[in-house]
């Protein structure tokens, strides 16, 4: 129903070198570990908000993580393609997770 859709919702992010909290608002957030970025992705139907990916390397991202096509969507780990389907590992995803949340709250 419509008054649901306009509810406002957040994300809250904890650092935890100083465990303080950030709350920033989003429209939805998909955290999905362990799973490959080809099937997974075709089941969202990104196409449908105009996110631009391949079965292949994910979302095409410009360099600081946000897709190409869609410039309120952010990407990162193993369905984002700054990370080549070779490098794809815990680390990877960990700093481009990092990065894809820094790029969100402090746009260039």
């Amino acid at each position: 129903d419509d008054e649901e859709r306009n509810e406002k919702r957040y994300a809250v992010l904890t650092d935890e070198t100083n465990n303080k909290n950030t709350t920033i608002p989003v429209d939805v957030l998909i955290l999905a570990m362990g799973r490959e970025p080809g099937t997974n992705l075709e089941q969202l139907n990104l196409q449908k908000a105009g996110v631009k990916w391949t079965k292949k390397d994910g979302v095409t991202v410009r360099s600081d993580l946000r897709s190409v096509s869609a410039k309120h969507v952010y990407a990162a780990g193993d369905c984002a393609s700054a990370v080549q389907s070779r490098d794809r590992r815990s680390v990877h995803a960990g700093w481009t997770g990092y990065h894809a949340v820094q790029s969100a709250l402090l746009p260039r």
